[in-house]
């Protein structure tokens, strides 16, 4: 008889916590990441211009990476850091 193996990994505790919310957006800097996924934009910039009619954020900052796969490197994470608030979609 073949023996039979199991690939899936067992749960590892994560320790950490969540980001402090902001009481409110307004006049907040936010930053859109696009990750290149088919739509992504389209709901980025709708997302973005209810923001600013909205909830009154001063600024959206549009970012992007080449692929959805590829990590954020260390220039987009400098620019990201400007931000109050950072929004990612998948698109598709």
């Amino acid at each position: 008889m073949t023996p039979m193996l199991d690939p899936t990994a067992r749960p590892g505790a994560q320790a950490g916590s969540l980001a402090p919310r902001a009481r409110s957006l307004r006049g907040a800097t936010v930053g859109l990441l696009n990750n290149s996924k088919r739509n992504s934009d389209l709901l980025l910039e709708a997302i973005g211009r209810e923001l600013k009619d909205q909830y009154g954020v001063a600024e959206v900052i549009e970012l992007g990476k080449p692929s959805a796969s590829y990590v954020v490197s260390a220039q987009l994470q400098n620019d990201l850091a400007k931000c109050h608030a950072i929004i990612t979609g998948v698109g598709d």
